[in-house]
């Protein structure tokens, strides 16, 4: 998906991550569709334009997220949505945010968090990125980062 954003921009340096988050997403909702009428997603996704360092964790994060909404949020095959936003919070803060309409987060969460692999990698990754990842209120989780890498020269810092 990298790649071929990278090839329809004509751009090998920047990627809009608003159309690379769309191809990390479009395979989920083919295999959903296997079921329709189960669970949706709703893109809101802001042109972003960020370097390739960048997308790459971006996209890694996303996946993780979407697929953990997908498989937590809904463990019954229930109905519901899971939301997707990609924003510019500040000039050069950038928020990811993944909801869903699910069961929501278990009472345990806090210790569960501290075992899940995928969410650590997640943190990790947001953190490589000079950003943090938050949990919200009921299943909302946002990763925020700077839009240019804090630890380049001339960059913008966090």
């Amino acid at each position: 998906a990298l790649h071929e954003t990278l090839y329809r921009s004509g751009d090998f340096s920047r990627v809009n991550l608003a159309d690379y988050l769309s191809g990390v997403v479009r395979p989920m909702t083919r295999v959903i569709m296997a079921t329709p009428g189960l669970v949706s997603f709703a893109l809101d996704l802001e042109p972003v334009s960020v370097d390739m360092e960048r997308a790459i964790p971006c996209g890694l994060v996303l996946n993780e997220l979407a697929s953990n909404a997908l498989k937590h949020g809904f463990p019954d095959g229930g109905e519901g949505t899971v939301w997707i936003a990609l924003h510019h919070s500040e000039p050069d803060l950038v928020t990811l945010r993944v909801r869903d309409s699910g069961v929501g987060l278990p009472d345990d969460w806090n210790t569960r968090m501290g075992r899940s692999l995928g969410l650590q990698i997640a943190s990790d990754l947001a953190r490589q990125l000079g950003g943090r990842l938050e949990i919200g209120p009921g299943s909302t989780f946002e990763m925020l980062f700077p839009a240019a890498s804090p630890f380049r020269p001339g960059a913008a810092s966090a």
